[in-house]
């Protein structure tokens, strides 16, 4: 390794004072020095090789080396090089950065609150306030809490990292995410993975209580998809861990914006899960697989550009990823082995990426309302009654479109005496009026039940349905009964 900032050629007194620290933790049977590299060859103890590797480490810090472990043709070697002097900035800028983003994501939210509720004065003090409280506070909350959890296990391992740096942007999201900066190498595999997954980590399992929270709330108030017939929506792919999540708390229509948040930050899960370079994802897979990572590296970028022919936003993340480098930096102490539980973490971190990655997040729809009703094929709306019994007639609403709808059935025209309702095909259920909510593509079978009197006469009778659908339409159906002439009728005069 270069000596940076030192003469070529170390001076005796330095090597041994190198030598003297080293051999305290290492026994030091070679020393090699060159013009552009000085290494140590030491025997080790691969029991407590981690520590005392780590011990080494932090006394070289204090005293501005930085020790860097390799194995050679069976042959352990320290290298060591000087600790580069670094100024850092103080943490008004991180307080400044954060400042500006939870005023960029209240905007955000401030739009995501309007199109939630439907407010067509998008800037005013109230959608301001509820963007912030809804959406921008959530938000801001899942990505720091990912930063802290790097941060705070950087701290746990002895390596020296920044507070959080928060990226403001323009809606619809206000922000680009947020990151720390790691101020010197990683010691070992262990700290690398330990470093790598904990933001993840932490920032799923506060997504978690986010989406929750959110789906409550819409379902307090919800909101349908369109009320309003023509336009384009945007259309949001859940992933598996919002599906789970949902399974047990069903919602329906508009996201709400806390919701909306939750889903940010299993996205932001996903994303920094991806193991390839610089990203968290990439943290773990080189610490599992060492220099064999970056062949996993090369291949996400690949798959990840291929996915960008379906989603554009994968290509920015591809090309960005190879601009900040493909392949990862070794952690000083290479050769310790990571141990059965750390591995079992590695895999903790590829199921989150599981189910927490949408190949196409979000997607625009062009909103078609076409609901139909009609009769089952094979069978007729006319049929023929009799007095003291019941007529059925089946028939099915299908939504044709491409946007929900929420449709309403009802029976307003039918002979004076007479019963009419509804129940589902093979149901129990009967009502005079049905109310529901049909997604794209979904149809249901319904039965119109008749009860006619005992004393009805001869002739034909009709009864209608209406169906009428909230994003505007309606649909008429009649259904006709005949009543015919019964033996012991009178004839009418």
């Amino acid at each position: 390794m270069m000596f940076n900032g030192m003469l070529s050629y170390p001076s005796d007194a330095e090597i041994e004072r190198l030598k003297s620290m080293i051999s305290f933790y290492f026994p030091i049977y070679r020393v090699s020095v060159n013009y552009d590299a000085i290494g140590f060859f030491c025997e080790i103890d691969e029991n407590e090789l981690e520590n005392n590797f780590d011990r080494l480490r932090i006394k070289m810090r204090d005293a501005g080396y930085i020790p860097i472990l390799k194995e050679r043709k069976g042959e352990y070697i320290i290298f060591v090089k000087r600790y580069p002097r670094q100024k850092f900035r103080g943490k008004k800028l991180n307080l400044l950065m954060f400042t500006i983003t939870l005023l960029t994501t209240a905007i955000a939210g401030m739009f995501q609150w309007a199109g939630y509720v439907g407010s067509n004065s998008i800037f005013t003090f109230e959608n301001f306030i509820y963007g912030e409280l809804f959406f921008s506070i959530p938000l801001l909350t899942i990505l720091g809490v990912h930063e802290m959890g790097h941060y705070l296990m950087a701290k746990r391992r002895n390596v020296s990292a920044s507070l959080p740096f928060f990226i403001p942007f323009m809606p619809p999201l206000g922000t680009m995410g947020a990151f720390i900066s790691i101020r010197e190498p990683i010691p070992d595999k262990k700290s690398l993975l330990d470093i790598g997954i904990a933001g993840p980590i932490a920032g799923f399992l506060v997504a978690i209580p986010v989406s929750i929270v959110g789906i409550m709330l819409g379902n307090m108030n919800p909101q349908p998809i369109s009320a309003t017939a023509g336009g384009n929506v945007l259309i949001i792919e859940l992933p598996i861990i919002y599906r789970m999540i949902s399974a047990f708390i069903p919602f329906d229509g508009v996201m709400h914006p806390t919701a909306f948040a939750g889903w940010v930050g299993f996205l932001v899960t996903a994303i920094n899960l991806l193991p390839a370079g610089q990203l968290d994802g990439g943290h773990i897979v080189r610490a599992l697989f060492g220099d064999r990572a970056k062949y996993v590296s090369y291949a996400s970028v690949f798959l990840l550009l291929g996915l960008g022919l379906l989603y554009p936003g994968w290509l920015i993340f591809g090309f960005l990823i190879i601009f900040l480098g493909l392949n990862h930096v070794p952690p000083l102490n290479d050769v310790s082995k990571l141990k059965p539980d750390r591995k079992v973490l590695g895999v903790l971190g590829i199921v989150l990426l599981i189910i927490c990655f949408v190949p196409i997040p979000i997607q625009e729809m062009e909103q078609i309302h076409d609901v139909d009703a009609y009769i089952f094929p094979g069978e007729s709306n006319n049929t023929v009654g009799y007095p003291d019994s019941s007529v059925y007639f089946n028939f099915t609403v299908k939504n044709n479109g491409t946007a929900k709808e929420d449709i309403t059935l009802m029976i307003p025209d039918y002979p004076p005496g007479w019963s009419a309702y509804f129940f589902e095909y093979n149901s129990s259920n009967a009502s005079s009026s049905f109310s529901f909510r049909m997604s794209p593509g979904e149809y249901r079978n319904l039965t119109l039940a008749v009860d006619i009197p005992q004393n009805v006469s001869s002739g034909n009778y009709t009864v209608g349905v209406l169906m009428s659908v909230r994003s505007g339409g309606s649909k008429f159906l009649n259904f006709n009964i005949i009543i015919p002439p019964q033996e012991a009728e009178v004839p009418r005069e």
